[in-house]
């Protein structure tokens, strides 16, 4: 089976004035039109450097799967990752990085150009075309092999962005390509969301 951990979020509102303006510089002002990372999307951001610190630094896991506690998911998912585990090979990459969906209510994903398609367990796995990564949102859930994941920690740990700013993660970990399986669900209701509240 697979095994699992949880990896306690960060509450970037809570955050110490200095600590949050260490980080607050958004280093690519084109992804979202600011120059300020919100506290929140600090939070965003720490919590999954966290949980690449964890997996590279005390497993000997080859893949990790991210998932933040907004989806939904079914058994479709396990699948996918059993089979991922045998299969990864097919997609000839040696970083792996599949941006598994949860592009629920967000118009401009309709701009993503995808293509190569491959199945894994019955799941279409697609190519993003670099200059449509600008429109891939969210970090609600993907998988990255040790080498991708080494490599987009290095950036967490360097450059301060927003977190699912997919294009910046691709040109500065210079990974090749970023797939994407359409399997998990997130919310199009977003009143709740700590994240989105601070962006209005």
């Amino acid at each position: 089976g697979i095994s699992f951990s949880f990896v306690d979020a960060v509450d970037g509102r809570s955050a110490t004035a200095k600590e949050y303006y260490n980080h607050a510089a958004n280093e690519n002002y084109l992804f979202n039109r600011r120059w300020i990372i919100s506290p929140s999307e600090y939070g965003c951001k720490a919590s999954h450097q966290k949980a690449l610190e964890e997996f590279i630094y005390n497993s000997d896991e080859e893949f990790l799967l991210v998932c933040e506690d907004d989806i939904t998911i079914d058994s479709s998912l396990k699948k996918f990752i059993k089979k991922l585990e045998g299969e990864s090979s097919s997609l000839s990459e040696d970083d792996l990085v599949i941006h598994l969906g949860g592009q629920d209510g967000l118009a401009n994903s309709r701009r993503l150009i995808k293509f190569s398609q491959k199945v894994i367990a019955n799941r279409e796995v697609f190519k993003v075309f670099p200059l449509t990564l600008r429109w891939l949102y969210r970090t609600c859930a993907y998988v990255v092999n040790r080498s991708a994941a080494q490599k987009i920690l290095a950036v967490h740990q360097k450059h301060n962005f927003v977190v699912d700013d997919w294009a910046f993660i691709r040109k500065r970990t210079g990974i090749s390509n970023i797939y994407f399986c359409d399997i998990v669900r997130h919310p199009d209701e977003l009143l709740n969301s700590n994240i989105e509240s601070e962006r209005q």
